[in-house]
């Protein structure tokens, strides 16, 4: 992981995670004492980062 939203007392976080050339954003959302874990499909760096850019912007959910 190398970037993340702020993620105490949120439902809904995410993170900026890289491996092996590629990255995905992950999304936490925890709610009534259930957490659910998904992940973006992995791109390349710099389409990953467009799109990190765009979720904290508010242009992407």
């Amino acid at each position: 992981m190398t970037a993340w939203t702020c993620h105490e007392h949120r439902v809904t976080f995410y993170e900026f995670c890289e491996a092996g050339g590629l990255a995905f954003i992950q999304r936490t959302v925890s709610d009534k004492g259930k957490t659910v874990v998904s992940q973006s499909d992995a791109w390349r760096h710099v389409e990953a980062q467009a799109m990190w850019v765009a979720l904290l912007s508010g242009m992407v959910r």
